[in-house]
């Protein structure tokens, strides 16, 4: 378990986000209306006047080439996750089969 060491990444990442928000979203978000741009390519694009199509591919290039590391390190992350409580689990299915196991014994008994 990672212990208290964890909870920084989570101020972090909601200090990170706030921030975001607040500074950048509605810039963003008023500048891709303006270039009526659904993507971020397609922002970059009209952002730079870009005549060819090379920024976009170079821009949904590095996002897939990100997102793909991204959701990997996740998978990995829950993977670890699982393990480390996978122990936790075995004893209380384990814990679980005896309180069964004694309720239907003292069912038949009495």
């Amino acid at each position: 378990i990672a212990g208290y060491s964890g909870y920084w990444v989570v101020a972090g990442e909601l200090l990170g986000v706030f921030i975001s928000w607040q500074f950048m979203a509605k810039k963003f978000k008023r500048m891709s209306d303006s270039y009526k741009s659904i993507t971020i390519p397609d922002y970059l694009q009209s952002h730079f006047k870009s005549s060819t199509n090379t920024l976009r591919v170079i821009a949904a290039s590095v996002l897939v080439v990100f997102v793909v590391i991204y959701v990997a390190s996740q998978m990995d992350v829950t993977g670890i996750a699982f393990e480390s409580i996978w122990v936790l689990i075995i004893v209380l299915v384990y814990l679980l089969a005896l309180v069964l196991y004694w309720y239907i014994y003292l069912l038949e008994v009495l």
